[in-house]
């Protein structure tokens, strides 16, 4: 999958994500060639390789290892009621933002 933030009109340039396992064939791609290869046989829609990143943007997408994110977890105290009609529930970013106990 490849992952982007909307953007305004206007504005240059656009965060993407490819989100994908750990043994997808793209962590196989070493030089900007076969990444840019890569990208344009996987995502045909989409204008992404060095003519408009860059080459040396291709080259460092290509020697990169990724990253890895961390299993989910289940979070047992984001909801909070208060009686039958009151209620509360945290989600997305502002779960990561509540320090417990203040």
């Amino acid at each position: 999958r490849l992952w982007m933030l909307p953007q305004a009109r206007g504005e240059r340039g656009r965060t993407a994500q490819l989100i994908t396992g750990a043994d997808h064939l793209i962590w196989a791609r070493r030089t900007a060639d076969d990444a840019a290869r890569f990208l344009a046989d996987a995502f045909p829609h989409v204008p992404i390789g060095p003519a408009q990143v860059g080459e040396d943007e291709m080259r460092r997408f290509a020697e990169s290892a990724g990253t890895l994110l961390p299993n989910p977890q289940h979070c047992t105290h984001a909801a909070l009621t208060c009686g039958a009609l009151v209620g509360a529930a945290l989600a997305g970013d502002a779960l990561h933002a509540v320090v417990r106990g203040r």
